[in-house]
Order: structure tokens, then C-alpha cells, then sequence
């Protein structure tokens, strides 16, 4: 008998028993001519939504994943989400993690489902096919849906859980992806542009004819120009980064063009077909909120664009989602597949990536693709009719889908993606099962795409006694969360404006979300340590305390500003320990009542009206040392030094307001405006904002 230890929101621990089954197959599941033959017109997906639980969350992974897995966990408590993990050294096989999946949904029924490590980590099944065989050339693929058809193997598009799986192959690559994902929806990217522009990636192929006769063979350039116009139709900008191989294009598919698709005028245009991986580079080190891709893949990637070229990307925080809908992009059980390089790569790549684990059918491709945008911009969606003129059954027709409400969490736009492929396509079950099986969503299956420039909260938080009264100054239809420090308590309202949060176990966290809204998380107490901020961050608490030891919570370890700014915001206290670090980065504290965000301060402008700032771009320092040192008190500069210093204050004129060679205490009044304070060797922005 083997031993696996279940983790409740890092507060329960248990052992229970965890049978190895042998199917004799190596944990391959069977042919998918027994689970097709439902597909077609399948019934609507809200069916199985309705069963789940709102806000479980169920996460499998293994021992050397914890210290990442933990801080995944921290945050998708404060997001309100119950979670429970699924942990032990090592998985023998696919048999045995579906054996405890199964037993804990049983008493647990989440609705999401995270396989956190890769195949060699947390074995997927090897889908045994003949089918794939003979339309595609592969005796069997990897796949992660037969853990989410519980309920039963036909319910493939209606599957007891939403999944996802965070493949990465050791620690830090773990903490890297974590921390991509935390701080996508936690400090959304700030402008405008990042969120109105997309880039679609295109390698038509025109190879029927020898000598190239621009007359389209597949749907990748006419895929792309579908959801293109579409999106420029919600306002959105999306550059083209297209290659062409023989000629330029003059029209689609001719069967494609009998039904009155002409290709789009400027598309012969030679400038419009000049990518390359370079130039795809730049696009998304600029910052996109979205990359698709059509064209033809491999494991190593796209065709001009391949793993070599991620590792040169630059894009910081500035991640997309990818659609990659293409062939074998996402085969997670090789050493590093193309989708897995994207989510792990470091300081860019992406937030989380579409991608098949193996090959794809170019028609189902499209209609995916069309039906995941269909899911999130719904209205009016995008209608076409497009088909195979050598198989006339094989038609896409959108025009008979009912979109429904939106949807952005990423692992359900993927599911409903592949609903709408079913309905469009119709009666081609057994392709459908096959592509169903094969794609997967590469990240956090809850995570939301941001798809505006997000705006902010407002809220009033007051506490008496153990009931704690949100209110979101009249935005409605949010999510408000108060969760215990430790995670014993999970309170959650749905589709609010204000709620009374009763018998409150402190200390505590507020969390207010909506979509396209900067999330609102304030603590009563907030530790941080075991940090690494690397771009703009703020924190909100009562009280803060920061150091490298400050709790026995989480795992102890310094806390380094390398890059960005970090505000400290509280009413109360600010405590900086021993541990707390700059490396080139910046810290703004600010002790007041004020919670307004969004935290940006333009240069020379660093701090305002009860600030205090530190800065230490060039060397690693203990800023214990200064803290409270400078500081501004209504219309009053307050100094405080240890040891006497040469002090003098200069106006925005660059006249001396203030000087003292030898000054140990001082206050100095101001007329309101900006002012430099140097002391010793240091120099100093401050503001005085009232009036004298």
C-alpha cells in the first residue's frame, strides 16, 4: 500500500491509504470510439456547471513542488477559493493519481483541477488510438481529461472539473511560473496600449501548386483574418506578423471563396508579409494581451518561431495569453515542449498558453480557436461558414451557436471552446473526441485574461468588535472575500456591493474582484518575507511588518526590491526587520488612511503628502537603519538622524530653503510643492501638498 498526504488549505494534514490498480495498459484509457458517439449536439455545458463547487479547488503535485505550491495556495485562499492538495514524493502512474482524484471528489466535488509538475511529476494517460493513428500518424497521445470525467468517460464536454496543469521540471521553475501568475492578477500591467493591442502570428501554406498560385490550401490565414476583423470590431488593436512561403495571397480556400470569402485588399500587399522571429520578438516584448498563432507546429513550436527564440524574450510583466492551435506544441511529456518554455521562461514569455499535446486537424483547429474568442466576446460573435470540399460533412458554421453570457477564466474559455467546436462542426464525433483530448490549458485554469484596461476599487472597510463591514462605493456584481492568515476561514460573497462579514477570525484579509477591476486586497496584518519583487507591487494593511523571519507562516527568507517600485500603505504601523532589501528597486511608504490606488508616481514626483521614501538603486542595504528618519507631517518636513549630518533643502527653483551642517532633530515648515532634502551624500524627493 502506498502513502499520500492530503493538504486542506495548509492547515489539515492526514494520511490515508491509496491503492495501486493495474489495468494492463500502463494507465492507457481505452479507444475513443466508445466516448465519441455523444458529441454530437451535445447538451448545454450550464448542465454540469450548476454541479460544481463554486470555489474548490483540488491541486495534485509532489513533494519538491511545496514551497511554490504553498504561495499558490496562499493567494487562491485570499481569491476565496477552498483548496485541498493532492501531494506525495512521487506518482507510480496514471492509474493511481485518477484512483485518489476519484476519492477525494467524492467528499470534496471542486471545480477546478490543477496538475501542478510535469508528465514525469504527475503521470497523465497515454490515450490509446486508433484513430489518432490513422488520421494522424501517432499510436497514442498525453491527456489530462480522464481526470476530470468522473462523473462518466462520455461527459467529456461536460466534465466534473475545469483543469489545468502548471508543467514545470524542477523548484525554481515552479516559483517562477507561480509568481507570473500571482502577479498578472494581482498587479495588472499599468497602460493603456498592452491592453488594445494584440498580435496574430500566420504561416499560410500554398504549396498545391509548385509555382504558387496565391489561392489559399488550409483556414490559417483565414482563421486569423476572422478574429482579427472581429476584434478590431471591439476596438482592439491586432498586428499582423505573417510570413508567406511561394507567393502572396489572392484568395482563401477555393471552396472557402464560393462562399463569398474574398481576401482582404491589403492583404497582397508585400510590407504585410515580412515576420520574422525577430520581429515577432519585438511585437510581444512590447507587451500584448493576447498572441494566436495559425500555422504549422511541431514540439519545438511554430514554424520561424521556435523554444530557442523564447529564451531571448524580454517581455517582463508584460505576459499574453497564447493561443498556440497547432500541432504537438503542447506534447508535455517531452523534456521541454514549446508551451512549456513559454510558461516557464523567466522575466517574459506568457501567463498561460492553449496548445494540443499532439497532432492537430486543421479544421478543428479553427473552429476551436473561433469558439474560445466566441466565449469571451460573445456578442454578436463571430459568423461564418467554412468547409472541406472533399468531405462535405466537414463544415464549420457559427452561425447556429448561442454564445451566451462571457467568460474569462481561462481553463473554462478553453472547455467552451471546445463545446463550440462540437456544435459548429456537427456530426464528426470521433475527430471531436480526439481534439478534445488533446488540448490542454497551460497555467492556472481560474485565472481570468484581463481584456480592458483595468480600473480600481474604492472600498470602505470598517471593523467593530469581530464584524468587519465591506463596501464598494457602488460597484456591483462583485466578489468579496474575507479569509483568516491561516486559511480556517473562508467567508464569500458572490455578485455584491457590500456585505457584514460576521464572528471574523483575526487576523484577516479583504479581497474585492470584478472582472477588468484591479483586485482590492487589504490585511489587517500583513507579513511579507521570502520575496523577490521584481516590478511595481503595493500592499495594503493595517499594520505591515517585512523582514526575512517575520512569521512562522511561511517559509523565512529575505525580502529583495530588484526592480520596480514597492509601496507599503498602512494606517497604522510600518515595521521594516532585518531581511528587507533594495537591489536597484525603489520603496514608497506611506502611513495615512488613504488606500486610493493605482500606487504611480512619476519622476521627479516620488512621494506625496505623508510619505516617506527610500531609495538605493545602486547597492543591497538595511533599511532599518532609516527608517523614520525623513518624513513629512502635514506642512512640516520632519528629520531624524542618529548621528549629526549636513542637511539642506532646496526648492523646485533649486534655492536653498533650509540648511544645517550639523543637524541630530529638526522640523522644517513648507509652503506646498516639491522639494529636495540632501543629507550626508543622499538626496531625497518630497511633497508638501497643504497649505502653511
Amino acid at each position: 500500500m502506498k502513502q499520500i498526504v492530503l493538504l486542506l488549505l495548509l492547515s489539515l494534514s492526514m494520511a490515508v491509504n491509496a491503492s495501486v490498480g493495474d489495468s494492463g495498459m500502463n494507465g492507457r484509457a481505452s479507444n475513443p470510439n466508445d466516448y465519441g458517439l455523444s458529441l454530437v449536439h451535445p447538451a448545454p455545458m450550464a448542465d454540469s456547471l450548476s454541479r460544481r463547487g463554486t470555489n474548490g479547488y483540488l491541486i495534485v503535485t509532489t513533494d519538491k513542488y511545496s514551497t511554490a505550491v504553498a504561495k499558490f495556495i496562499r493567494w487562491k485562499t485570499i481569491q476565496g477559493f477552498n483548496c485541498l492538495v493532492l501531494k506525495k514524493p512521487s506518482w507510480t502512474d496514471y492509474d493511481e493519481v485518477l484512483s485518489e482524484i476519484k476519492k477525494t471528489y467524492d467528499s470534496f466535488a471542486p471545480k477546478y483541477l490543477l496538475i501542478f509538475g510535469d508528465n514525469e511529476d504527475v503521470p497523465s494517460t497515454h490515450y490509446a488510438c486508433n484513430h489518432a493513428k490513422e488520421y494522424f500518424g501517432v499510436p497514442y497521445f498525453l491527456s489530462d481529461v480522464p481526470y476530470t470525467t468522473l462523473s462518466s468517460p462520455l461527459h467529456i464536454l461536460r466534465p466534473d472539473m475545469i483543469h489545468g496543469r502548471i508543467s514545470v521540471s524542477n523548484e525554481y521553475e515552479a516559483g517562477v511560473v507561480v509568481d507570473k501568475i500571482i502577479n498578472y492578477e494581482r498587479y495588472p500591467v499599468e497602460g493603456e496600449e498592452f491592453y488594445n493591442t494584440s498580435t496574430h502570428y500566420t504561416v499560410p501554406e500554398d504549396v498545391m501548386d509548385a509555382n504558387g498560385d496565391g489561392i489559399q490550401n488550409d483556414y490559417f490565414l483565414l482563421n486569423s483574418e476572422l478574429i482579427r476583423n472581429y476584434m478590431m470590431g471591439w476596438g482592439k488593436t491586432v498586428n499582423r506578423e505573417y510570413i508567406y512561403g511561394r507567393t502572396l495571397p489572392t484568395q482563401y480556400m477555393d471552396y472557402c471563396f464560393r462562399q463569398g470569402y474574398l481576401v482582404s485588399e491589403d492583404l497582397p500587399d508585400p510590407s504585410v508579409w515580412q515576420a520574422t522571429s525577430a520581429s515577432l520578438s519585438e511585437e510581444i516584448n512590447k507587451g500584448r494581451f493576447y498572441l494566436l498563432y495559425s500555422g504549422h507546429g511541431g514540439i519545438d513550436g511554430w514554424h520561424g518561431f521556435t523554444v530557442s527564440d523564447v529564451s531571448d524574450l524580454a517581455n517582463g510583466n508584460k505576459l499574453p495569453v497564447v493561443y498556440s492551435e497547432t500541432c504537438l506544441s503542447g506534447s508535455f511529456g517531452e523534456p521541454s515542449c514549446f508551451a512549456e518554455s513559454m510558461l516557464r521562461k523567466e522575466d517574459g514569455g506568457c501567463v498561460g498558453i492553449v496548445a494540443a499535446s499532439m497532432t492537430a486537424h486543421f479544421l478543428w483547429n479553427e473552429a476551436l480557436n473561433i469558439g474560445m474568442f466566441n466565449s469571451i466576446y460573445p456578442d454578436p460573435g463571430i459568423r461564418a461558414k467554412i468547409g472541406q470540399s472533399d468531405t462535405p460533412q466537414w463544415f464549420l458554421d457559427t452561425r447556429k451557436m448561442d454564445n451566451g453570457e462571457p467568460c474569462y477564466e481561462m481553463g473554462e474559455v478553453l472547455q467552451k471552446g471546445k463545446f463550440k467546436m462540437v456544435e459548429m462542426l456537427g456530426d464528426t464525433a470521433i475527430i471531436d473526441s480526439i481534439m478534445i483530448y488533446m488540448y490542454h490549458y497551460f497555467g492556472d485554469p481560474s485565472m481570468e485574461i484581463y481584456t480592458e484596461t483595468p480600473a480600481c476599487f474604492d472600498p470602505s472597510i470598517v471593523q467593530n468588535g469581530s464584524t468587519v463591514t465591506v463596501n464598494t462605493s457602488g460597484v456591483d456584481g462583485c466578489k468579496i472575500v474575507l479569509s483568516s492568515l491561516t486559511g480556517d476561514q473562508i467567508l464569500v460573497k458572490e455578485n455584491a456591493d457590500s456585505v457584514d462579514f460576521t464572528d471574523v477570525t483575526f487576523p484577516y484579509t479583504v479581497f474585492i474582484s470584478k472582472h477588468n477591476y484591479k483586485p482590492y486586497v487589504m490585511h489587517s496584518v500583513n507579513y511579507l518575507q521570502d520575496e523577490n519583487v521584481k516590478y511595481n507591487r503595493d500592499i495594503l494593511a493595517d499594520s505591515i511588518v517585512v523582514g526575512s523571519g517575520v512569521t512562522s507562516l511561511y517559509e523565512s527568507g529575505d525580502v529583495v526590491v530588484n526592480g520596480g517600485k514597492l509601496t507599503l500603505v498602512a494606517k497604522n504601523s510600518i515595521q521594516l526587520k532585518p531581511g528587507f532589501k533594495t537591489n536597484g528597486g525603489k520603496l514608497l511608504v506611506h502611513k495615512g488612511t488613504d488606500y486610493n490606488c493605482p500606487f504611480s508616481y512619476e519622476a521627479p514626483v516620488s512621494v506625496f503628502n505623508g510619505s516617506q521614501m527610500v531609495e538605493e538603486p545602486t547597492k543591497s542595504v538595511d533599511l532599518v537603519s532609516v527608517d523614520g528618519s525623513i518624513y513629512v507631517d502635514g506642512n512640516t518636513l520632519v528629520l531624524k538622524f542618529t548621528n549629526p549630518t549636513d542637511v539642506e533643502v532646496y526648492d523646485m527653483l533649486g534655492r536653498v530653503v533650509y540648511a544645517n551642517p550639523n543637524l541630530h532633530q529638526g522640523r522644517v515648515n513648507l509652503n506646498r510643492g516639491i522639494y529636495s532634502v540632501k543629507y550626508g551624500d543622499s538626496v531625497k524627493k518630497i511633497m508638501i501638498t497643504e497649505k502653511r
